[in-house]
C-alpha cells in the first residue's frame, strides 16, 4: 500500500524542483497525500488508500501541520459530499466503529 515519495525533478530555468508534468490527475485514485504508518515508515498514498487503511496509519500530512489540516478538510468534504441514504448510514457505521488513540 505505502508507497516512497516520487523523486522530484528540477527545473533549471528557475532552480524551483517541479513535479513531474501530468496531463490529468485523479485526487481519489492517485497517490499524493503524504502518510506516516504506525511503525513510522513515510509513505505517498491516495485518497482512498487513506481512507481505506486510517487505521493503520500515525500521521497525515507533509512537514507543515496546515497540509494535515487541509488533507483533514478534503477527506471530510468527500466523506460527507455524498448524500444518498444508503451511504450515510455505511458512514455513520464506519465511524461508530472507530476508536481514537
Amino acid at each position: 500500500m505505502l508507497r516512497a515519495p516520487e523523486a522530484v525533478s528540477d527545473d533549471i530555468t528557475s532552480g524551483v524542483q517541479m513535479p513531474p508534468r501530468t496531463t490529468a490527475f485523479r485526487l481519489d485514485d492517485e497517490p499524493w497525500v503524504e502518510v506516516v504508518d504506525l511503525s513510522g515508515r513515510p509513505g505517498v498514498v491516495s485518497l482512498r488508500e487513506v481512507l481505506a487503511a486510517s487505521s493503520e496509519l500515525r500521521a497525515i500530512g507533509g512537514e507543515i501541520p496546515i497540509i494535515a489540516f487541509a488533507v483533514l478538510r478534503l477527506m471530510l468534504a468527500v466523506l460527507l459530499g455524498d448524500q444518498r441514504p444508503c451511504r450515510r448510514a455505511r458512514l455513520a457505521r464506519a465511524l461508530a466503529r472507530t476508536t481514537c488513540r
